[in-house]
């Protein structure tokens, strides 16, 4: 929460900085797991994973590694029993596109739009109890795009939900 509200305090003043350097994407993901994994393994989490090993891009790996934790936060935050994760890296239309699934409560179409604004906070059932700033998804956001990349969410309330991250990379 703390990175978040530091984070985003950076950007609105513009003082963001980014070292991009190629990295391998799959390696990154596997170390924000491992990161993460004792709070997954205490929250009884299952996490699995189909990433494509090659895939590299230019970006930096501190601020999306941010990212990717933030997502997979919220992933255990809005689940619900089916405590279940799956996070995917594939190559897409010359792009490397990074997807984390949950099957919690889900995010309903009418949200769908806003949940990328500063401090906006779904309102679904179960989701007002959850402790939360409301940037998590703005920073995401920032953070893609500032690597010239794209967030998108398809979810449905009561199914879960899956963000998908395209990022520029070599792949043909």
């Amino acid at each position: 929460m703390i990175n978040n509200i530091l984070e985003f305090s950076k950007m609105e003043k513009g003082k963001a900085e980014y070292r991009i350097v190629p990295v391998n994407l799959s390696e990154l993901i596997n170390s924000v797991i491992q990161e993460m994994n004792y709070w997954l393994e205490e929250k009884n989490f299952e996490v699995k994973t189909e990433l494509d090993n090659t895939l590299i891009a230019e970006i930096d790996s501190e601020k999306i590694k941010q990212a990717l934790e933030n997502l997979i936060s919220n992933a255990v935050k809005y689940s619900d029993e089916k405590r279940k994760i799956i996070i995917r890296l594939f190559a897409e239309n010359n792009q490397a596109c990074i997807e984390i699934e949950d099957f919690g409560i889900g995010i309903s179409a009418d949200q769908q739009e806003h949940i990328f604004e500063k401090f906006y906070r779904a309102s679904q059932s179960g989701a007002a109890e959850i402790s939360g700033t409301g940037l998590g998804l703005t920073v995401v956001k920032e953070i893609v795009e500032a690597h010239g990349g794209q967030i998108k969410v398809t979810s449905e309330v009561g199914k879960g939900s899956r963000f998908s991250i395209y990022l520029k990379t070599d792949v043909k």
